[in-house]
């Protein structure tokens, strides 16, 4: 087998087996760093809540204006029940 043979049959196994994982990251999107919405990424177990709600609000790229400090418990108020008030 010369090399040119060789170095064709690396780079498509590299392809057969990287490319699909690749795709299924971006299809499923376990962390949701993109902004993609599909039936297979609605309802995603937490690994890593805070990370994932970081890549969420970059990704969406949604206006805040308050922060909510508490427990982890104030993490399962979803943010649009959070009304915002004006204070003077």
């Amino acid at each position: 087998m010369n090399y040119k043979r060789y170095s064709l049959l690396t780079i498509l196994a590299v392809v057969v087996f990287v490319a699909p994982t690749i795709f299924i990251n971006i299809v499923v999107d376990p962390q949701w760093c993109f902004s993609v919405t599909n039936n297979f990424n609605i309802a995603q177990d937490g690994y890593n809540e805070r990370q994932q709600k970081f890549n969420f609000m970059m990704s969406h790229q949604n206006q805040y204006d308050s922060v909510l400090i508490g427990s982890s418990r104030s993490s399962y108020i979803p943010s649009t029940s959070i009304g915002s008030k004006a204070v003077n």
